[in-house]
């Protein structure tokens, strides 16, 4: 519901990850399901979200396992943004994943949500071992320690995203990823 990827990237796919699920050879092919991809200047090809809510509700658990599957027989590599809702697809997607790269703010709320999904997808086994985390410091100033995050993750941070009050909000504004269009900065590395 509601995905921003293709948005994030300035691109207006005219076909979505909801007229993939209308399309049995599709989600079998990985040259047909190639074809509903849109490609973004950087050279990244993006499967983008159903435009509507309702859209979004046809696709299930099953057909995002087949089109992961799918996908893996036709990419080296799959990013994937789950969203913030948890449900029976997501957990196919953690399922499926190599990694799972899990955003953590440095506020309490955030993390005793996070906390609370670690624990859930512990008793699910969906994540174990494969989940990092990364520190997205949306914050000018430092108001929980490193140490304190971690703390309360019960795991250590795998990486850390500065603070800057401009670059993220341009990148998303230009759909111009960072790594592209801020090479140099401490983001980008």
């Amino acid at each position: 519901q509601f995905g921003d990827v293709a948005t994030h990237l300035n691109l207006h796919p005219k076909q979505t990850l909801a007229d993939v699920v209308r399309d049995d050879a599709a989600m079998r092919e990985p040259e047909l399901l190639r074809t509903y991809t849109v490609r973004h200047d950087s050279g990244l090809r993006v499967l983008a979200a159903p435009a509507t809510p309702e859209a979004a509700e046809t696709i299930t658990a099953i057909h995002v396992g087949r089109i992961l599957t799918t996908l893996l027989d036709g990419f080296d590599r799959i990013v994937i943004d789950a969203g913030s809702a948890l449900d029976e697809r997501v957990l196919t997607v953690f399922e499926t994943a190599d990694t799972v790269i899990l955003p953590v703010y440095p506020e309490i709320a955030a993390l005793k949500a996070m906390h609370a999904l670690l624990d859930y997808l512990n008793e699910t086994g969906s994540v174990g071992l494969k989940s990092m985390f990364v520190l997205n410091n949306v914050f000018a100033r430092e108001i929980l320690k490193l140490r304190d995050v971690e703390s309360a993750l019960g795991s250590k941070v795998a990486f850390e995203l500065p603070y800057d009050p401009f670059l993220y909000l341009k990148a998303v504004n230009e759909g111009i990823p960072i790594v592209v269009g801020a090479s140099r900065s401490a983001a980008a590395e």
